[in-house]
């Protein structure tokens, strides 16, 4: 009788520890319900937990109540609230368990957030970085457009002074010999003055043609 008693005060003690270990889960119950989605792995180690505290809280209820009505099965049960008690120490760190994957669940929350800003920042600079670079671009087409202006300006400035020096060239043979003319002209007509003074002033006019050919030039 008295171990009978004794064994009763136990499935009474056990069936308060059940108690306390559901309300120690309900709260974390009811976040993982809101956020099945985001914490699966959780949720589902929560229900099996609550499964086990079911199932031993209706197993210590049978005990007791068998109890009452049979004090010769007494041994029998003895063996089963054994092994319930072996399934609560089992289960008697799992609420700081699931304390420790909220927070970890947070913590994870809380890099994707930071990570989703950092994201957020390189897609801005990579944006900027595209503008400047098709500015460049831009640039860069002018400059080898310019270039190549250039490069045609100068060949034709080139062109165009060569033929500059061959018409210099050709108004100072000219003038050679407008006065190698001017000059057989006077030892001919040495006799003839005016006709000689023709030969000057043609002379004259082709050489004041010759230089404004020049200046033109």
């Amino acid at each position: 009788s008295r171990n009978l008693n004794l064994l009763k005060e136990n499935i009474d003690e056990m069936i308060l520890k059940i108690r306390e270990y559901k309300s120690i889960f309900s709260e974390p119950i009811d976040v993982l319900n809101k956020n099945k989605d985001a914490i699966s792995n959780i949720s589902f180690k929560n229900k099996k937990i609550e499964e086990i505290i079911n199932y031993s809280e209706s197993k210590l209820i049978n005990i007791k109540s068998e109890l009452k009505n049979n004090q010769e099965i007494s041994k029998k049960y003895e063996s089963i609230l054994s092994l319930l008690e072996k399934g609560f120490s089992d289960i008697k760190d799992i609420p700081q368990q699931i304390n420790k994957l909220i927070n970890g669940e947070k913590d994870i929350l809380s890099e994707l957030k930071s990570i989703e800003v950092s994201i957020s920042v390189l897609e801005e600079r990579k944006s900027n970085l595209e503008v400047k670079l098709n500015s460049l671009r831009k640039k860069d087409i002018i400059i080898k457009s310019d270039k190549a202006y250039r490069k045609k300006a100068l060949e034709e400035a080139k062109n165009v002074r060569k033929k500059a020096n061959y018409l210099e060239d050709i108004f100072i043979r000219m003038e050679n010999i407008s006065r190698h003319i001017a000059k057989i002209l006077k030892e001919i007509n040495r006799g003839d003055r005016s006709e000689l003074e023709n030969h000057e002033i043609k002379r004259e006019e082709i050489s004041k043609m010759v230089r404004y050919k020049k200046e033109k030039i």
